[in-house]
């Protein structure tokens, strides 16, 4: 079989694939980029980013250049043939790991977008620590980003900043926007005051008791168990009609549950949807150390981390740009609970200046994409 350059072909080959929502999330503008530049995509995705990636940027035709991503071989994704791999970061065994190995072996260039401020290593290394599953090229948010990566042993010379894809298209293009979000989450009780919790699962990757620990490093001081058991407590001390509205993490297993846990207060677990929607429907968002927090900002809300008996480093990143409340106690938990669901509005003001947030950040990284393709 002959394999003609890119240069000898109309159109440059681009495979995406990310197994992890919020990786996955990362590429989507990104895509989009490249999509309007005449590039042949072919995109394996988790089934709640192509809802995102429908809902945000239906221009595209998801539809003609997506497909779910369930447990296809390596045999089957490259069958497209790719010029470039995008593959998503992910800290245990995966399709993208895969294909990164697969890319150095048969000269395939690799890059990946990381949309997170810390575990950069961990998302490359193989069980003894050596980064086998490295990219040709590594796209970071900002320079702190870059910083911290070096830090952690990634090389520099692998690494780009081009500011966060999906935080800046969140911040210019979407924030304005009217949320279109299933009305019964919310607005079967008027006058009821909206909390959405933004879960993890700590319990099962950093261990639930001192000295345990888990695939992502040492117990924390706290697990999304015990926080959910503080917010349905305070909530209740607080006595104001409240729906808690729990968004489960895409990885967690549990079933969703629902209980009228108080007579002012509902608590409801979701899993799944669209999570822009849901963020500009609350009026506050409480978390721990998910980005999902400095989205809610971008987009507004009242923010809180939430991280009782916190052991080590905080390493939320919206409490480190300044724009989520860091609560560490149930009593601090109490007073700015009951402060912000007594503000007279939801709405308060965007935060401005932020380092990550560019206009060009998708097309920048876009173009890094371009230039390795044509240097193949």
């Amino acid at each position: 079989m002959v394999t003609r350059s890119v240069s000898e072909r109309s159109r440059l080959r681009v495979l995406a694939v990310a197994s992890e929502a919020g990786s996955a999330k990362a590429v989507v503008p990104v895509l989009a980029c490249l999509g309007n530049r005449g590039v042949d995509l072919h995109a394996l995705l988790p089934t709640e980013v192509l809802a995102l990636a429908n809902m945000a940027l239906p221009e595209v035709g998801w539809g003609k250049v997506a497909a779910a991503l369930h447990g296809q071989p390596v045999e089957e994704a490259v069958a497209s043939r790719p010029d470039v791999i995008l593959a998503g970061t992910t800290a245990r065994a995966s399709l993208e790991r895969e294909l990164v190995v697969h890319g150095r072996k048969h000269g395939i260039p690799t890059l990946s977008v990381v949309d997170e401020r810390y575990g950069y290593r961990r998302r490359f290394a193989d069980e003894g620590g050596h980064l086998e599953y490295l990219p040709d090229l590594v796209v970071v948010m900002d320079d702190g980003c870059s910083a911290a990566a070096v830090a952690e042993g990634i090389p520099a010379e692998r690494l780009r900043v081009t500011g966060s894809p999906i935080l800046s298209f969140l911040a210019c293009h979407y924030a304005d926007r009217r949320p279109d979000v299933e009305a019964d989450l919310f607005r079967k009780l008027p006058g009821w005051k909206r909390v959405t919790f933004i879960s993890e699962t700590l319990a099962r990757d950093n261990g639930s008791t001192p000295g345990e620990g888990g695939r992502l490093g040492p117990f924390l001081g706290f697990t999304e168990e015990t926080v959910r058991r503080d917010l349905l407590t305070v909530l209740q001390e607080v006595g104001h009609p409240t729906i808690l509205l729990e968004r489960l993490h895409p990885s967690d297993d549990m079933h969703p549950m629902e209980s009228q846990a108080g007579p002012l207060l509902i608590w409801r677990q979701l899993k799944g949807g669209d999570l822009w929607p849901l963020l500009m429907e609350s009026d506050v968002v409480i978390g721990m150390r998910s980005m999902a927090l400095l989205e809610a900002a971008l987009l507004g809300r009242h923010v809180a981390s939430y991280q009782p008996n916190l052991i080590g480093e905080d390493r939320c990143a919206a409490v480190c740009f300044g724009v989520a409340a860091a609560l560490r106690t149930c009593a601090e938990l109490k007073t700015w609970l009951m402060r912000s669901l007594s503000a007279a509005s939801a709405q308060v003001e965007r935060p401005k200046d932020l380092p990550f947030i560019r206009l060009d950040a998708a097309e920048r990284a876009a173009d890094l994409v371009l230039k390795l393709g044509k240097a193949r």
